[in-house]
Formats: C-alpha cells, structure tokens, sequence
C-alpha cells in the first residue's frame, strides 16, 4: 500500500523539531518505507551533514510510523517504543543538507514487548546506513 499524503504526526509521538521522517511512502504487514529530506535547521545537522544519532533516529521513527500506523489501522491508541538495542550499526556515508532518506525496516520477529528489526537508509540507491534494532513497546 502506498500513503503518501498521511499526517506523519498522527503515527509518531515525536513533535518538531525532532521529527526525522516526512511521510511514509509504502507499508505492508512486515515491512515500512518513510522517506525524509535533510534540512539545514534539524537539530542533528551539523557543517551541512546529518550526524549519526540523527541517522539512528530516523530509523527509530520509521518502526515508530509503521507501529502507529498499524495501532491506528485497529483503531487502537498509538504506543510508545524505546531503543533497547541496537546491533550491527554500519554509517557508511553522512547524507548532506538536501539528501532525501529512504528508510525502509523490515519486522524479523516480535518477543514480548520487544520489537526486532532490520533496517537499511538510502540516498538514492546508495545504502548509507543499515543496522537491527531492537523497541521496547510500552504497554498502555
């Protein structure tokens, strides 16, 4: 399914300036693309470049989108998630001020509370970063 022109805020419990995705592009059952355009004035650019943390939160926001979205889809409230884990985190490149982020995770199991992913950030088709991470779901 293709969303294109949702209300990101409606599926995240970030609120600027810390939001770091714009819009989800595609959701599946497993599977979420959010997309996001570097700006000058987010808070984890620094001399033109996206630094890291802001690079691991547009992944944790991308969980986030696809975790909301699909709360909302059951008509159920929006949870809040927390990093529990992250593994294998590989940055290859810092996306510069202008770059638009395709953030794409895939849902590898769920124990408990706990949400495993992996995830993969493009620019373009180049992969700049790609990691598993693990959210702790808050149960309401």
């Amino acid at each position: 399914m293709n969303e294109t022109h949702l209300d990101i805020q409606e599926y995240i419990p970030q609120r600027p300036p810390i939001v770091m995705i714009d819009r989800i592009a595609e959701i599946g059952e497993t599977r979420i693309n959010c997309m996001f355009m570097v700006k000058n004035d987010n808070i984890f650019v620094s001399e033109n470049k996206l630094l890291e943390p802001g690079i691991v939160e547009n992944i944790a926001q991308t969980i986030a989108a696809g975790a909301g979205y699909r709360a909302k889809e059951k008509n159920e409230n929006v949870k809040l998630g927390y990093i529990a884990a992250i593994k294998n985190l590989n940055i290859y490149k810092l996306p510069e001020v202008g770059d638009v982020l395709n953030t794409s995770v895939e849902l590898v199991n769920e124990v408990f509370s706990v949400t495993i992913v992996q995830a993969e950030v493009f620019c373009g088709s180049t992969r700049i970063a790609d990691c598993e991470m693990r959210i702790f779901i808050e149960e309401n």
